[in-house]
């Protein structure tokens, strides 16, 4: 299926085919020769992150789930799609504080 992709900065797209993941385990196409797969998250980089000509774009904007937390050493591991601003949410309010984290409304 192709879905468009656009960069946060507006650059001008460029033909590519468009696959959607929606679990971790789901097959993932095979580039033809010459060609290559690049991955998509939320689309919040700015420049070409999504432009990939002649070649497929994956969307991982679904992998959007917590998949593990270690307390102890303060470790998440997530999927690619999720947000961080969802992070921010979730987890400021257990530990107090965070690090680091730019602006949260850029990330929803």
């Amino acid at each position: 299926m192709n879905y468009e992709f656009q960069s946060w900065g507006r650059l001008p797209g460029t033909k590519q085919a468009g696959v959607r993941v929606w679990t971790r385990t789901d097959a993932l196409p095979m580039p033809s020769s010459g060609s290559s797969v690049l991955p998509y998250g939320q689309g919040r980089s700015y420049g070409d992150c999504c432009l990939n000509p002649d070649g497929i774009v994956l969307a991982t904007d679904r992998l959007d789930r917590f998949i593990d937390f270690d307390p102890v050493g303060g470790t998440l591991t997530c999927e690619a799609g999720v947000q961080l601003g969802e992070i921010v949410d979730v987890f400021l309010p257990r530990a107090g504080s965070c690090r680091s984290y730019p602006e949260r409304n850029l990330y929803r």
